[in-house]
């Protein structure tokens, strides 16, 4: 199977990011097709991005209304072309020869859905540096939606990211919920190599602050109301068999 970097397409949700989008977008020869979505951003945000996207050659679209990451990635995803989606956050970034050695590896791996090249985090709080150990590295990695790839078509197919209100809390989970489903109805890898920086955010920063490894494995140590209740962890659940109920049918 022959992959061009013309397959792929770029999806970057935006709120009130402006100043760090022509970070976000100055790989512009990593993908053949660009797509911003804005999620309700301040006006003066908006148009600032709408000006940063329009000079860098990609698409931008709005929702009107904030309605959450996943929300604006399902939009942009449904506008898409290629048949291959890359998923960025507006603080993130791309390293040089992303798209090649993507390319390379789906050559090596064609029947992969999904793959997830390793991330380097920078902007981390002084006193969590030490505690980001490689361990917990990985899992974060394989739990965010900075740099994951996915076929369009399995994409669409399992009905984007779950858009359930829950996953707008502090704890986030869209990222986890899609991943685990990905997992478990088609052929995801986890890439260890790095070929994304993303500046360490808000989720992240929450993350390491309430986990430690233990025994090899990452445990919390404080729980958000949404995952003391067990909310968080039934919206997973239902997405998760959701999408597992539309691909045995699809």
């Amino acid at each position: 199977m022959s992959i061009a970097l013309s397959m792929f397409t770029v999806v970057i949700p935006h709120f009130n990011h402006a100043k760090t989008l022509p970070h976000a977008l100055a790989a512009k020869a990593e993908a053949a097709e660009w797509i911003v979505v804005d999620d309700g951003s301040d006006p003066e945000a908006l148009d600032a991005a709408r000006a940063t996207a329009e000079a860098a050659g990609a698409r931008f679209v709005s929702l009107g209304a904030n309605r959450g990451p996943a929300a604006a990635r399902n939009h942009g995803a449904g506008l898409a072309r290629q048949p291959y989606l890359v998923f960025l956050d507006a603080d993130d970034a791309v390293a040089d020869g992303f798209g090649a050695s993507v390319q390379g590896f789906l050559r090596e791996n064609p029947e992969a859905d999904g793959v997830h090249p390793a991330v380097r985090y920078e902007g981390l709080p002084q006193d969590l540096t030490p505690e980001f150990d490689d361990q917990r590295r990985r899992n974060s990695d394989m739990v965010t939606a900075s740099g994951l790839v996915v076929r369009r078509e399995t994409f669409l197919a399992m009905g984007g990211f779950p858009e359930d209100p829950v996953f707008l809390g502090p704890a986030g989970g869209e990222d986890v919920a899609f991943v685990n489903a990905l997992s478990q109805i088609g052929d995801y890898r986890y890439w260890p190599r790095t070929l994304v920086i993303a500046q360490a955010g808000g989720h992240l920063i929450d993350y390491l602050r309430r986990t430690r490894i233990e025994g090899g494995k990452v445990v919390f140590t404080e729980n958000t109301p949404e995952e003391q209740s067990g909310e968080l962890a039934r919206a997973i659940n239902t997405y998760v068999n959701r999408v597992k109920e539309r691909m045995a049918v699809a």
